[in-house]
């Protein structure tokens, strides 16, 4: 079931890891996740963005659940494939954001 909620993970995350890089601070208030890029920076309406989040949300866990029956690896492995995914979209997302 924590497949539904694998795009907020990895956010969480990835979002983590580039602020301890940064040397920032992980208790004070920042707008780095990717949904907030997205809607805050790049000016896509927060629906959009939710929208798109549910639907992806809706994918993994649905196909998680259907995976689940042939066994942990493919489970796992689904897992890190759509971390992968998620990793490429938020540095190409951020990149954009911070390039302009």
């Amino acid at each position: 079931m924590a497949g539904f909620l694998l795009p907020f993970y990895f956010d969480e995350l990835i979002t983590m890891l580039v602020r301890l890089n940064k040397g920032e601070s992980l208790l004070k208030p920042h707008r780095r996740h990717i949904y907030q890029l997205l809607a805050n920076e790049m000016r896509i309406s927060h629906w959009k963005v939710s929208s798109v989040y549910g639907a992806i949300q809706l994918i993994i866990g649905f196909t998680l659940i259907m995976l689940k029956p042939k066994g942990l690896y493919f489970v796992l492995s689904t897992y890190l494939i759509c971390g992968f995914i998620f990793t490429l979209i938020s540095i190409f997302i951020s990149k954009k954001v911070y390039s302009q």
